[in-house]
């Protein structure tokens, strides 16, 4: 019996339980990469549709060992995969093994075959390993199909105590999924090699005002669940000032993302073709989108004084006296900035006239006063100005005519 309210039996009972949980949680890892199908003792075959770039393919299957011949082959390499890691250990051991290609095909043999390759994931090494007496493969490759990418296949018929254990990791080909295990005299093997090849679902057309940013919903799929790798997104248009990026920029099909796309404000204004491309990071191929058509309409501001619209008339103002008039300034979209804000005289005589406003804005919509000062000796007249704003984005003037009278001082 354990006393549980002494030290030592608290710790015990600490330990044990620690103990438990660790062995339940090595049983999960090990029950998750053991491989879904099991077959043992009979002949069978394995279906697998493997994506790759024919380029690369072709390499690594034809060019890298076109006339090849080995007796009691051994090669291990700790250090498969990207130079940054994580890397991986391949390990090949073989009594016979030759190989001999010809332009694009591939003929493989090999007797006593033992390989294996240990991959560090999440901590744990999970195995590839492939053992049988003997090996037949061949491998044949071709321009990739337009309609569904297949380049190539490969068949291997493995014989003679043949044991086959992929374990149930992530990211599998087609055929593949979940793990496979055999155990028996007879495996084929058939791999057929294709490039993925995607559909891009998103809009046709975008409105923007100038300076704006639109946005619109991507979804990017393989024709082929199963076949795909990881895609980058990108947005090209040959006009000047019109850019987009995505979030995510980045992924594996299927998956959604949101395209946005700016105009700058001195872009001018009319309907500007764009493409949407997924670039492939297996194959290096892009695909392209339909057209999408970019209608940039016009930003700009509005600018009334004292409510009203231009022109406006002020009422008369006598010499020696002050008129205090409102300034408001309206964006006319979602476009807005700081500007500058400034007059100028368009008609009649402004000496002894003083204008007082801010110089510049903050982005409007925004609201300030004016001050118009007469001196008591200004000669009676009218008087025409412009309040103006200055966008430097949009490159444009936006002003506001105002007229008014300056009368004799009644006596």
């Amino acid at each position: 019996m354990i006393d549980r309210k002494t030290r030592s039996g608290k710790v015990i009972v600490a330990t044990t339980i620690t103990m438990a949980v660790l062995i339940l949680m090595a049983a999960a890892v090990f029950i998750a990469i053991q491989p879904v199908t099991v077959v043992v003792g009979k002949p069978a075959t394995l279906n697998i549709r493997a994506p790759g770039g024919y380029e690369s393919t072709v390499q690594i299957f034809v060019r890298m060992f076109p006339d090849f011949t080995a007796t009691k082959l051994h090669y291990s390499n700790p250090y498969l995969g990207s130079w940054q890691g994580p890397w991986a250990t391949l390990t090949v051991n073989a009594e016979y093994v030759s190989a001999k290609a010809a332009d694009t095909s591939l003929h493989v043999a090999a007797q006593m075959l033992d390989f294996s390759v240990g991959v560090p994931l999440e901590g744990v090494f999970k195995w590839v390993n492939i053992k049988c007496k003997s090996l037949e493969a061949d491998a044949a490759f071709r321009t990739p199909d337009a309609d569904d990418g297949e380049f190539g296949t490969l068949v291997a018929k493995l014989k003679g105590d043949v044991l086959f254990h992929v374990p149930n990791v992530p990211g599998l080909p087609k055929g593949l999924e979940g793990g496979y295990h055999y155990e028996g005299q007879s495996l084929t093997l058939t791999i057929t090699f294709v490039e993925p090849i995607y559909t891009i679902d998103t809009t046709s057309e975008l409105t923007i005002a100038q300076g704006c940013t639109g946005s619109a919903g991507v979804i990017v799929a393989p024709i082929e669940e199963g076949i795909t790798g990881k895609v980058d997104l990108g947005l090209e248009c040959r006009t000047e000032g019109i850019k987009g990026w995505f979030e995510p920029s980045q992924g594996v099909p299927r998956f959604s993302s949101q395209m946005y796309v700016n105009v700058q404000p001195w872009v001018p204004t009319g309907t500007y073709t764009a493409h949407m491309f997924v670039k492939d990071m297996t194959t290096g191929k892009s695909y392209q989108s339909k057209d999408i058509a970019i209608t940039v309409k016009e930003s700009g501001f509005t600018i009334k004084v004292n409510g009203q619209d231009s022109p406006v008339t002020l009422s008369w103002i006598p010499q020696g006296t002050d008129r205090t008039c409102t300034i408001n300034i309206t964006p006319w979209g979602d476009y807005t900035v700081g500007m500058g804000l400034y007059w100028r005289g368009t008609s009649g005589d402004f000496a002894g006239i003083g204008i007082e406003m801010p110089g510049g804005i903050p982005p409007p919509p925004y609201e300030c006063p004016m001050y118009i000062k007469v001196s008591p000796d200004v000669s009676p007249g009218f008087r025409e100005m412009d309040v103006c704003v200055k966008d430097d984005g949009l490159r444009r003037e936006f002003t506001c005519h105002v007229i008014f009278e300056v009368v004799l001082l009644p006596p």
